[in-house]
């Protein structure tokens, strides 16, 4: 095996297309078979029939010549021309030089002409189609030469074994291994190339693996970035929305709000209405007054205020924790409209929370229902609103103590 495989590679270089390569290996077997066979012939038929030892001996000439032209570099295209054209030559001259007039064509000679018409088959690929039906016709005519020249020749030789039966089996068989020759190495480039094929299709399946493992990694790093662009929207969304409600709440009236704060957070989170209530104490008893609201119609006001545990925002001071509605009930909160009333969609309750205690309640209610990102920059924002109701509870004091010292100096 690794014989045959140096006699394979003979004169390949690297850099050969698979074509080039396939093409010189089928070359080299090819003229390695011709020399071996060839002079193994001509060594019997020295002893059998001389004459004919001398074409034999120029076919093994003819392989050495193509295996000296590839091994100087000669393009392996010549060198199997060369073979294909000298080879069916031969034989056709050394028919009509050794046949008799009258006993016609030698059949032996004849089976081996028509087994050397598939030699091209195997020499050349389908891309040298042209060259390989050139070929076949040349040696089909060479085939048939000695046939039209039956009558007018005469070699004046004794040539009485050629058309005997053991010559005649002895070219059967030199026929049949040609034929078995050309068929294992037609076989054999079949093989090749469907290895070859089936390299490619594995090439190409790592390849479309590669490029779909690629797609992927880039679908993956595109909904990354998308989202981490939405996160930094959204993160965005909620600094410039805390930063206004902060500048409102800073610049409003330090005594009693116009509710502007509480309107354009309402309108930030597109919402429809809503009002924050103020803890407030009497004493033993907790409450919690409407201060501000937006949109909200007369029946409303008419309970401004809870005590702890009482309706959905005295639940949630009691719980301390957000309070998130979208089945609201019918006798709840309805948005007012110069159309009407209607029943809101979802129902948000923040506790505003400054420094661990509770200052107050924000409620908002909208037609659209408010998911994790509003009720995060809600907690967000009922901490600026806890401390600014701490604020106000602040000045509210200092000014019952300034108010306190007053009398007391008077």
């Amino acid at each position: 095996m690794y014989f045959f495989e140096k006699i394979k590679g003979f004169a390949s270089k690297e850099g050969m297309s698979r074509d080039e390569r396939a093409s010189l290996e089928t070359g080299n077997i090819w003229a390695v078979f011709g020399i071996t066979a060839s002079f193994g012939i001509s060594v019997v038929l020295y002893f059998v029939y001389p004459n004919l030892a001398p074409y034999f001996l120029a076919i093994t000439t003819i392989g050495i010549i193509y295996l000296l032209s590839v091994w100087l570099g000669v393009n392996s295209l010549f060198g199997r021309i060369f073979l294909a054209t000298l080879s069916p030559f031969i034989f056709s001259e050394a028919h009509t030089a050794n046949m008799h007039s009258t006993d016609g064509i030698i059949p032996g000679i004849t089976l081996l002409q028509a087994a050397m018409i598939i030699m091209p088959w195997v020499l050349f690929n389908i891309k040298e189609r042209v060259i390989q039906f050139s070929m076949i016709t040349l040696s089909s005519v060479m085939t048939s030469v000695p046939i039209f020249r039956v009558g007018y020749l005469n070699s004046g030789i004794d040539n009485s074994v050629l058309y005997s039966e053991s010559i005649h089996v002895f070219f059967m068989v030199v026929s049949f291994v040609v034929l078995l020759v050309s068929y294992l190495m037609n076989i054999n480039s079949i093989k090749s190339l469907n290895d070859h094929n089936e390299t490619l299709w594995s090439e190409m399946e790592e390849k479309q693996q590669d490029l779909e493992a690629q797609s992927n990694d880039l679908k993956k790093y595109v909904k990354q970035i998308e989202e981490q662009n939405k996160a930094n929207e959204i993160r965005q969304w909620e600094v410039e929305g805390l930063a206004n409600l902060a500048n409102l709440l800073r610049n409003g009236d330090a005594t009693l709000t116009d509710g502007s704060y509480l309107s354009a957070l309402i309108n930030y989170l597109e919402a429809n209405q809503g009002a924050v209530y103020k803890l407030e104490e009497e004493g033993d008893d907790v409450f919690l007054t409407m201060m501000d609201c937006y949109a909200y119609g007369r029946k409303k006001f008419e309970e401004q205020r809870f005590l702890p545990g009482q309706g959905i925002v005295g639940q949630a001071y009691l719980e301390r924790r957000e309070v998130i509605l979208t089945e609201i009930p019918q006798d709840y909160v309805r948005i007012t409209s110069g159309l009407g009333e209607a029943r809101p969609n979802c129902v948000i309750v923040v506790p505003c929370i400054y420094r661990e205690k509770v200052w107050g309640m924000l409620e908002l209610a909208s037609f659209k229902v408010m998911g994790d990102v509003e009720e995060r920059f809600l907690t967000e924002a009922g901490k600026e609103i806890a401390a600014y109701l701490s604020g106000l509870s602040t000045m509210e004091l200092l000014r019952n103590q300034s108010e306190v010292k007053n009398k007391f100096l008077v």
